[in-house]
């Protein structure tokens, strides 16, 4: 797409690839100028369900645009972020950004030929970015850094650091039988009697994770995390096709990755414990205005702290027994 004299925001950009996906349950109408944008968006979010009952849509733009040569961005950049009002910006370059407005739950994401070598980051970091914040303002929704997973009206919320194992722990309940309702990111919604939702469709495994579940290290399947780690994309829509989003407020689990033991340990801990587990591993759920409820609504649940152990189909069993 090259650059109209008369059109210089690109807001007269033909967008004949267009798709209706359900993100946290509230419909987002994708529009995009190249087909593979929209794979992008359509690899995400299609097959997850809409809620009941329904929202308002929201409305993303994605654009494929000439402002960078292919040549010049060696390696992905690091987004920034700006705000002003409800208007907020990620840019990744003069020509790779995500822009979005709360309040008319409208955005648009700009690719140049130089960032779309990088699709996994497109992905991630400008059209999940992008999506989440129109859908989870819509609800009214507090995100947490957490995984979730229920089983009929009993939910787990595991709580943890990045490396904890909180993917690892949801996907092998996953295989056991539970409904994974988030791998890394969980909505509360105050509005709807603090039930979480989340947008199961993928799960990240470090390679020796993925061995023990007999998943293969497919390089084509690998993604490369800022981290510098690998991991192991698996769609878990391939394996449990009839997903499900939304499950009550559930038992708190804090997975303490530094601690591992050659047996798992879980036991209960107090509300003063868990408060400072929320504070510390909630920064950013913790500028959000309803923030307060929410903090005393998780604080209303049973708490535990898990000391994995060495082999996670243990910690499975003991997480098991809180479900009977």
């Amino acid at each position: 797409m090259t650059r109209a004299a008369g059109d210089p925001f690109l807001q007269h950009v033909a967008t004949p690839y267009q798709r209706v996906l359900h993100v946290l349950g509230v419909p987002i109408h994708f529009a995009a100028n190249r087909r593979w944008l929209l794979r992008l968006a359509e690899q995400a979010y299609a097959g997850l369900p809409a809620a009941d009952p329904p929202a308002a849509p929201a409305y993303i733009r994605l654009l494929a645009n000439d402002d960078l040569a292919p040549q010049t961005l060696p390696e992905p950049p690091m987004p920034r972020f700006y705000g002003e009002g409800d208007v907020f910006a990620a840019t990744m370059s003069p020509a790779d950004a995500g822009v979005w407005s709360l309040t008319t739950g409208r955005g648009m994401v700009t690719v140049s030929p130089a960032m779309a070598r990088f699709p996994h980051h497109i992905r991630c970091e400008l059209i999940e970015l992008v999506a989440y914040q129109l859908t989870s303002h819509r609800l009214g929704a507090v995100g947490l850094h957490a995984a979730c997973v229920a089983k009929g009206d009993f939910a787990l919320i595991l709580f943890g650091a990045s490396g904890a194992g909180k993917s690892t722990l949801a996907f092998a309940l996953m295989m056991a039988g539970w409904d994974l309702i988030a791998e890394d990111g969980v909505f509360v919604l105050p509005e709807h009697n603090f039930a979480v939702r989340g947008v199961p469709n993928f799960v990240h495994l470090l390679e020796d994770a993925s061995i023990l579940f007999g998943c293969r290290f497919d390089e084509d399947k690998v993604i490369v995390r800022r981290s510098g780690r690998r991991k192991l994309e698996i769609d878990v829509r391939t394996i449990a096709p009839h997903t499900r989003i939304q499950a009550p407020l559930g038992t708190l689990i804090f997975v303490d990755g530094a601690r591992e033991r050659s047996r798992p340990c879980l036991r209960r801990i107090g509300n003063d414990l868990a408060r400072r587990l929320l504070a510390r591993g909630q920064p950013y759920a913790s500028r959000h205005m309803a923030w307060p409820a929410v903090r005393e609504a998780l604080l209303s649940r049973p708490a535990y702290r898990l000391c994995r152990g060495r082999d996670v189909r243990d910690a499975v069993a003991l997480l098991e027994r809180l479900a009977c």
